[in-house]
């Protein structure tokens, strides 16, 4: 995730309509969970030294029962309690990062060297379906693995990587990835003259 939100921010910001920024990620110790429970107590000790912030991460594995938004809407909660609110959002993806990776692209299909026709008899096989409406699989990160078994790949960062840095992110219909984007570009929005941030 660091990695995808690291290229996303300096690489394709013309991408997401957003002028560039100065940013930093940190990521937590206990990943998923520790962002899913602490961060805003982690964002309050960093909040002199930002102006906004965003907390992600992913539904399945933070542990936690509630549904993304509740959780969204919990983390801004607190995050208004240790005096940032307005200042940040949190972003809930689900089921997880992966689901970003799933576009009708060609080149998702490039990357993961393997035809959408391919990719269908592998989900099939493996028992993924998908949704019949964006075409994603319903396991997002068990799709890509079952995928990358099938051409001897191994699981890396560096594919999350490559798409991300390639891959259009004007149609992506995700709900998360649409609330990260609007946030950004109506903080930092490429028409709005502003410097850094």
């Amino acid at each position: 995730m660091q990695r995808v939100v690291e290229v996303l921010l300096s690489e394709r910001a013309p991408s997401l309509r957003m002028r560039p920024v100065t940013f930093r990620v940190i990521t937590m110790a206990e990943h998923d969970p520790g962002a899913a429970r602490h961060a805003a107590e982690l964002l309050r000790e960093c909040g002199l030294l930002f102006r906004h912030s965003i907390v992600l991460f992913d539904h399945e594995g933070c542990g936690r029962r509630e549904s993304p938004e509740e959780l969204e809407q919990e983390h801004e909660e607190a995050l208004g309690k240790v005096g940032l609110g307005g200042k940040g959002i949190a972003v809930c993806i689900s089921p997880e990062l992966e689901t970003w990776l799933w576009s009708s692209s060609p080149l998702v299909y490039e990357e993961l060297r393997m035809s959408k026709e391919g990719i269908d008899s592998v989900l099939d096989g493996a028992g993924i379906p998908r949704d019949p409406t964006s075409g994603k699989p319903s396991r997002p990160r068990e799709a890509v693995e079952a995928v990358l078994r099938r051409t001897n790949r191994r699981f890396s960062a560096t594919l999350h990587v490559a798409i991300a840095e390639k891959v259009g992110l004007g149609r992506c219909t995700d709900p998360a990835f649409i609330r990260f984007r609007q946030f950004l570009q109506e903080r930092f929005g490429a028409k709005s003259g502003l410097g850094p941030s």
